[in-house]
Order: structure tokens, then sequence, then C-alpha cells
């Protein structure tokens, strides 16, 4: 993307512009194709991140980890000590993983929380073809390694992977 570019984006985030009607806007002007993805990606290299909600959150997931013995939070950090994503699953997430770990689904959502941050969710079918979310996870940027490092997460501490 070309400087201007980035910059035309830069003042459209700054009036609160959804990444969706970004994403219409960009295609209309340029003619190329620019996914939620990147452009939730560039939003978070342009604009700050409030990170007083999302650390917030952090705590109450970390506090409810005194209600639930088997909850996993985990919170991974760059260099600038900010989140990258942040991992949950609480025991009965990981009991329904173990009953049906035959196909695992994963989707990335945005607008989910208060945050501008993207969630990734982790769903099996059980056996009443009901969707049961076995895992949560609270993303900065959406890459491959961001995936990759999830789903290794995900299988560490889920028996049925082995």
């Amino acid at each position: 993307m070309k400087s201007e570019e980035i910059q035309k984006v830069k003042g459209w985030m700054e009036t609160g512009a959804n990444n969706k009607k970004i994403a219409i806007k960009l295609r209309k002007e340029t003619g190329r194709e620019e996914s939620v993805k990147n452009v939730n990606n560039l939003r978070s290299l342009l604009l700050p991140v409030d990170q007083k909600p999302l650390n917030k959150m952090v705590q109450t997931m970390k506090d409810d980890m005194a209600l639930d013995e088997g909850m996993v939070v985990e919170v991974v950090q760059d260099q600038e000590t900010r989140m990258r994503y942040c991992f949950r699953q609480t025991s009965q997430m990981r009991a329904a993983f173990e009953k049906y770990p035959h196909l695992m689904m994963m989707d990335t959502t945005y607008r989910l929380i208060s945050t501008r941050y993207p969630s990734l969710v982790l769903v099996v079918i059980d056996g009443n073809f009901n969707t049961v979310v076995v895992g949560l996870a609270i993303l900065q940027h959406e890459t491959k390694s961001t995936y990759h490092e999830i789903l290794q997460l995900f299988q560490s501490h889920n028996e049925a992977t082995r």
C-alpha cells in the first residue's frame, strides 16, 4: 500500500470507521481487494490501542481461574510488552474437546468484545450436532505465526491432540 493510501486509511480509522467499511472503500478507490484481516493488522500498527479495557479483561480471566482450577489463561506479549494474544480455555472446554476431538474448527470475528482486537473461537461439533466452544483467543495481529502459536498452545494443554 502506498504511503498516501496509508495516511488516508489512518484518517478513516481515526474517525471511527470499521475495518469492513474501510476494506470496501479501499476496493472502490484502488480496485485492489483488501481483506478485513489486512485492514485490522494495519489498524494495530497505525493507531495506539487503549490497553486499559484489554488489561481489565485479562485480569478478569485470571480472576476466574480461582473458580476453575483447570482453566488455562496464557498471555503472550511483544517486545514493547503489548499483548500479542491471550488464550483462554476452561476445564469444561477441555472436557468437550476430550469428548469430541475428531474435528475442530476455528473462526476469527471482529467486534465481539469492546476492544478492537479480533477474537478467535475454537469449536467442535458434539454428538447432537451442536457447536461447542473449546478455546478462545484475543489477537493483536492475524498472522500465520500467531495462529500456529495458538494451535501449538492448544495442543500442549489438550491430551486428545497427542
